[in-house]
C-alpha cells in the first residue's frame, strides 16, 4: 500500500489556511584527493634522450618520464572512476568516492539476465523506462565492459539486420564521436551512446583473467543533461571533475628539483620531475544514473 500526497485539492468553500508541506533539502559534500607522481633520473642516464615527432613538431624526452606522465594520468582516471575513501591510523581518512561507487550506492541498478538470451532490445526498453521514471535524460553515455559490449552488439545486429547503430553527435560532432569510440542507438525516445570501456576488464588493465571478475558483463549509464542550482539558478552538469588549484590558475603542478633542474635545488647530480593535483568528481542527481549488473 502507498500513501500519495498531492497537496490540498479539495479545500472546500470558505476554507482557511492549511498546514504547509515542506520539501526536504539535501546537502551534498564533495571532496578532492591528492594524486602525485615523481620521476628521478641521474646524470649519466639523462644523456639518453628519446626523439619524438608529433604533427610536424620535434621534441626530446626520456622514456621513464614519458611513462611517469602516463601513470599520473592513468592513476587520476582510475581514482576518479573507481576510487573509494581509505582510512589510515596515522593520516586519517583520505581519498574520494569515484564515479562507479557513487552510482552503485546512490543510483538505480538494472539487473539483466546474463545466463539467458543475452542483452536484448527489451533491456533497452527497460533502461529507457528507468530513465523516464527517475527524471533522467533523453541522452545517455552507456559505458560497458568488453563482454557486455559483445552481447549488446549481437542483440542489435540480430534485431536490426539492416543496421541500427549510427555514428552520433557525441560531444558536438560525428568526428568527435568517431574519435572517442562512440556509436549510438535510439530507443523509446532515449538515445544511448555506446562505448566499450576497457578499464572495467581486468584482462586489459592487469593482464590476468580472474575466475571471478567484479565488473564483467557490467556497465554504467551517465545522463547527458544540465540541472539548475536551487539557490543561484546556475546550470549544473550531471557530471564534472573539480580541482583545488595547486597554485593560482593551475590544476596540475609540475616542478623540478635536483642539481640538473633548470633552477638547481641541491648538489646531487640528478633530475627529479614531480606531478601533483588535487581533484575530485561531482555527481548531481545520482538517481538519474543507472548501474547495469548481470
Amino acid at each position: 500500500a502507498f500513501l500519495l500526497f498531492r497537496g490540498i485539492t479539495e479545500a472546500g468553500e470558505a476554507s482557511s489556511k492549511f498546514t504547509s508541506m515542506t520539501g526536504l533539502t539535501e546537502k551534498k559534500t564533495f571532496y578532492t584527493t591528492e594524486i602525485r607522481e615523481d620521476f628521478t633520473i641521474s646524470d649519466r642516464a639523462k644523456i639518453e634522450e628519446l626523439y619524438f615527432e608529433v604533427n610536424g613538431q620535434s621534441y626530446y624526452t626520456y622514456k621513464g618520464l614519458d611513462e611517469a606522465v602516463r601513470r599520473f594520468m592513468n592513476n587520476k582516471e582510475f581514482k576518479l572512476m573507481f576510487g573509494k575513501p581509505s582510512s589510515d591510523a596515522q593520516i586519517g581518512s583520505t581519498g574520494i568516492t569515484g564515479l562507479v561507487p557513487q552510482i552503485e550506492a546512490n543510483g538505480v541498478t538494472y539487473q539483466w539476465n546474463a545466463g539467458g538470451n543475452g542483452f536484448t532490445i527489451d533491456d533497452f526498453h527497460s533502461l529507457a523506462r528507468l530513465a523516464d521514471f527517475n527524471g533522467g535524460s533523453q541522452e545517455y553515455h552507456f559505458l560497458m565492459d568488453s563482454y557486455l559490449r559483445s552481447v549488446v552488439d549481437d542483440a542489435l545486429f540480430a534485431k536490426y539486420q539492416n543496421g541500427a547503430i549510427v555514428w552520433a553527435s557525441v560531444g558536438g560532432s560525428s568526428d568527435v564521436a568517431v574519435k572517442y569510440g562512440f556509436d549510438s542507438i535510439k530507443v523509446d525516445g532515449v538515445t544511448f551512446h555506446l562505448k566499450k570501456y576497457l578499464p572495467f576488464n581486468a584482462e586489459a588493465v592487469y593482464g590476468v583473467a580472474p575466475t571471478s571478475e567484479y565488473y564483467k558483463n557490467s556497465g554504467i549509464l551517465i545522463p547527458m543533461k544540465d540541472g539548475r542550482d536551487a539557490q543561484t539558478g546556475d546550470k549544473l552538469p550531471s557530471l564534472r571533475i573539480v580541482y583545488n588549484e595547486v597554485e593560482p590558475g593551475k590544476e596540475i603542478k609540475v616542478w623540478e628539483t635536483g642539481a640538473l633542474a633548470k633552477v638547481p635545488t641541491s648538489d646531487k647530480m640528478e633530475l627529479n620531475v614531480h606531478h601533483m593535483a588535487y581533484c575530485g568528481i561531482q555527481v548531481f542527481a545520482a538517481n538519474q544514473y543507472i548501474s547495469v549488473k548481470p
